[in-house]
C-alpha cells in the first residue's frame, strides 16, 4: 500500500508458537515481542515445523511455500487470542495483534492503524543516503498511530 510493505496472516500463530517455545533469549524479555520476532527473523508467516494437529491449526502443507515472507513486512498483523499489542521489532517491522472480531456471541476486537505520510523534510534529506546505497527505511512506527477498539 503505497511505499508500506503489510503482511497479514489468518493463523494464530502466535498461539502456536507460545505452546512450542522451549527457550528464551535474554535480550528480548518481553514474550510477546520476542514471538512476533521470530516469524521476521525466520521470513515465515508459521515458522512451525510441522505444525500442531490438524485439528488445532488446518495448515494445508502442500502451500507452505506460500508462508514465507519474500521480504520483511513494515507492518506485521498476526490476530491472535493473546494479548493485544502493537509493538516495534528488532528490525523497524510494526507487529499488531488486533485480537479476535468476534467471540462467540459477543464482540470482540480491532484495529484502525493510521499511517501519516513522510514529511517532505526527512525525505529529502535521506535522498542522498539512498542514492549512495543506502537502504531506506520507512520508519513506519514513528509516524504511525494504532488504536484497538471493542466492538
Amino acid at each position: 500500500i503505497n511505499e508500506v510493505i503489510v503482511g497479514v496472516t489468518s493463523t494464530d500463530a502466535l498461539l502456536h508458537l507460545g505452546k512450542e517455545e522451549i527457550s528464551q533469549s535474554p535480550a528480548s524479555s518481553n514474550r510477546i515481542t520476542r514471538l512476533a520476532e521470530h516469524m521476521v527473523l525466520q521470513q515465515s508467516f508459521y515458522p512451525l515445523f510441522p505444525p500442531p494437529s490438524v485439528d488445532a491449526c488446518p495448515l494445508d502443507m502442500r502451500f507452505n511455500e506460500k508462508w514465507r515472507m519474500p521480504v520483511s513486512p513494515d507492518v506485521l498483523i498476526v490476530p491472535s487470542k493473546l494479548a493485544n499489542f502493537a509493538r516495534v521489532l528488532s528490525n523497524g517491522t510494526m507487529a499488531l495483534n488486533p485480537g479476535q472480531l468476534a467471540k462467540g456471541v459477543a464482540g470482540g476486537t480491532f484495529a484502525e492503524v493510521t499511517i501519516h505520510p513522510f514529511e517532505e523534510s526527512n525525505f529529502k534529506a535521506s535522498e542522498g543516503d539512498a542514492q549512495a546505497g543506502q537502504e531506506e527505511f520507512h520508519r513506519i512506527a514513528e509516524r504511525s498511530e494504532v488504536k484497538v477498539m471493542r466492538i
